[in-house]
């Protein structure tokens, strides 16, 4: 009876999780700059105890890991979604992924790998926002999406899109001012020198980008309901969506 305690006891010490990941790095092949990119990683509880994750970090805010703590049994199967914006970041990608958890072999390093194109040819874009929470990126149609989380101001929405041609070609961004009034989109353009700090304010709704500027296409909704106006941006029609999530 001594002796199977023993053997009980010795069990339960060496008894241990250990995690393994299906691949260590995933392709997120090649984007444009505002696409989303949400990656798998796959991955099992191959030890005799169960496993429980307890932390994803990623190495840079554009990538967000999500999981929810929980506990895996031996032999069972679980994933941790990590999602890449590319936003603000161009060329080649290679963003990591750190799972801290109570598995024998330790923290894993998980990568994210690929490369993120301009929206345009020499056409950055970028968004700012004064409403709080809001997400932006692109579908594979390169329409410009906005979603629009709770916001602490008592007031309406204010989304800005940015605009910076990168070298001496020119390209142009056209809205419909009759659409806008039609859906109570107001619509405020700022121009900046991108050698001065000085701002102009600009009238038109159709803009000539050239190296030298840097335009503020800022859009004040007058009510919180999902709506998208049309633009043509470098000649090519696209959507710009404002989607509502509180």
């Amino acid at each position: 009876m001594i002796l199977c305690l023993l053997i009980s006891v010795n069990h339960q010490l060496v008894a241990q999780a250990k995690i393994k990941f299906i691949a260590h790095k995933l392709s997120i092949d090649t984007l444009y700059e505002g696409e989303l990119a949400p990656v798998k990683f796959i991955f099992q509880n191959i030890g005799d105890s169960n496993l429980i994750v307890s932390a994803v970090n990623s190495s840079c805010g554009c990538t967000v890991p999500k999981y929810d703590k929980k506990i895996i049994p031996p032999q069972a199967f679980d994933t941790i979604l990590a999602t890449y914006n590319t936003v603000g970041h161009l060329g080649y990608v290679n963003k990591l992924v750190q799972v801290e958890s109570n598995a024998s072999n330790g923290s894993q390093d998980l990568y994210i790998e690929g490369y993120a194109f301009p929206y345009e040819k020499n056409l950055r874009l970028y968004y700012s926002s004064s409403t709080g929470e809001v997400i932006y990126h692109l579908d594979k149609n390169k329409n410009i999406i906005y979603t629009i989380g709770k916001s602490n101001y008592n007031r309406p929405p204010d989304i800005s899109l940015v605009l910076f041609q990168e070298d001496n070609s020119k390209g142009s961004f056209v809205l419909n001012k009759e659409e806008l009034e039609a859906k109570g989109i107001t619509l405020r353009i700022m121009k900046q020198t991108n050698s001065t700090v000085n701002i102009d304010y600009v009238k038109a709704t159709s803009l000539e980008l050239t190296k030298e500027y840097t335009y503020i296409v800022q859009f004040t909704l007058a009510d919180k309901k999902n709506t998208f106006i049309n633009a043509t941006i470098n000649g090519k029609k696209c959507k710009i969506f404002f989607n509502f999530n509180e």
